[in-house]
């Protein structure tokens, strides 16, 4: 019976030594999960905030994309209105200088009508002189 008392307390001890090596890897592997769970919290947060800079990124990237695409739009306005004003010039300009160009046809007949007017005249006058 001795030997049976001896078995079990020894059965006993080593059940209670593998107990305390189990608990005590447990509680080991426990910390390691307890720290991997802390890191990744940790970069959690970080992805958290970093998602949350390229939200605000992309809110002000769009904004001035926005602003970008309607400056581009008043700025091509702009340039439709003034090629539609040049070519209105351009237009007018043809026109006036065609103009300009019978004008300057009807002056210089004019001028030599004038011309053979005064030499008329001053013939005329040559000849009263002559004659008198």
């Amino acid at each position: 019976m001795q030997t049976l008392r001896e078995s079990t307390e020894t059965k006993k001890s080593n059940d209670i030594n593998s107990e305390n090596a189990r608990i005590a890897a447990f509680e080991k592997l426990e910390a390691q999960l307890l720290g991997q769970i802390a890191d990744l919290e940790k970069l959690l947060e970080q992805a958290r905030t970093e998602l949350a800079e390229n939200e605000e990124d992309l809110r002000n990237t769009r904004a001035a994309k926005d602003a970008a695409e309607k400056e581009l739009a008043a700025a091509t306005k702009g340039l439709q209105q003034k090629t539609e004003q040049c070519n209105k010039w351009r237009s007018d300009y043809e026109r006036d200088s065609a103009k300009r160009t019978d004008e300057i046809a009807i002056v210089e007949k004019v001028q030599a009508i004038f011309a053979n007017r005064i030499n008329t005249a001053k013939d005329y006058l040559q000849e009263r002189i002559n004659q008198e």
